[in-house]
């Protein structure tokens, strides 16, 4: 019913009798029509706010909203390529997280697990394998020693190497052969001025940093030293 058809049925009401109640039609109008301004403002906000709760409500049941997102991964720690005469730069307390590398053709593995101090408490037997990745023999010349071996706690260096006799060993290396080799590692705490110390390390879990360097055998001229490095590898000390 528009407006007009609501002022022509109260105008024949008004001229149906003087027994009826008398209109004022310029007064009860607008009276109609802020009223119904109001209904339909009403109404309006009503469907805004069951809009509002049905969007909440969907979000509220999509697959998996009610469950902690897993964090995002860390990114990679970059490898550190170690260059000749940098295999001793690890100074106790120095912190030390990265992966390490040296020369790509030859590597270092760890792959015993569990480590057990000797009689004496001072150092600890581990076997490392000793990789030639190349498909032609290699004829070095370094120290007998497996390697040098860098204890880790918690990102800090806690253990040197022990100290390796001079005497300087032949190794020959066939293609892409692995020789394992008997190494010893400190378990004492090392000390800030790089001395081995005499506090044992306590039983636990740790890191463990390998290096070695060698000397090409060769009738070329004088050939830069070679370094090979490898890890962390996680060791359990007994």
């Amino acid at each position: 019913m528009t407006s007009r058809d609501l002022k022509d049925l109260l105008q024949t009401l008004a001229s149906d009798g003087t027994d009826r109640v008398p209109v004022d039609e310029q007064t009860l109008i607008p009276r109609i029509r802020s009223r119904r301004r109001r209904r339909t403002g009403i109404a309006a906000a009503v469907a805004a706010s069951t809009a509002v709760v049905v969007a909440a409500g969907a979000y509220a049941v999509l697959p998996g909203a009610d469950q902690e997102q897993p964090p995002a991964a860390a990114p990679p720690v970059p490898t550190v390529t170690l260059k000749p005469h940098q295999e001793n730069g690890f100074v106790c307390g120095s912190r030390l997280t990265a992966p390490i590398a040296g020369d790509p053709t030859l590597g270092l593995a760890v792959t015993q697990q569990t480590v057990t101090p000797d009689a004496n408490g001072v150092m600890a037997s581990i076997n490392v394998e000793l990789i030639n990745s190349a498909a032609a023999p290699v004829n070095l010349s370094g120290s007998p020693a497996g390697a040098s071996l860098v204890v880790v706690k918690d990102g800090i260096v806690v253990a040197t190497p022990l100290a390796e006799r001079a005497i300087a060993k032949r190794w020959k290396f066939g293609p892409n052969e692995t020789v394992t080799v008997k190494t010893f590692l400190s378990i004492r705490q090392c000390t800030t001025d790089g001395q081995q110390g005499t506090v044992p390390l306590e039983p636990g879990s740790y890191q463990l940093y390998a290096t070695k360097s060698f000397k090409e055998i060769s009738e070329l001229p004088k050939l830069p030293d070679i370094v090979i490095a490898g890890g962390p590898w996680t060791i359990e000390l007994k």
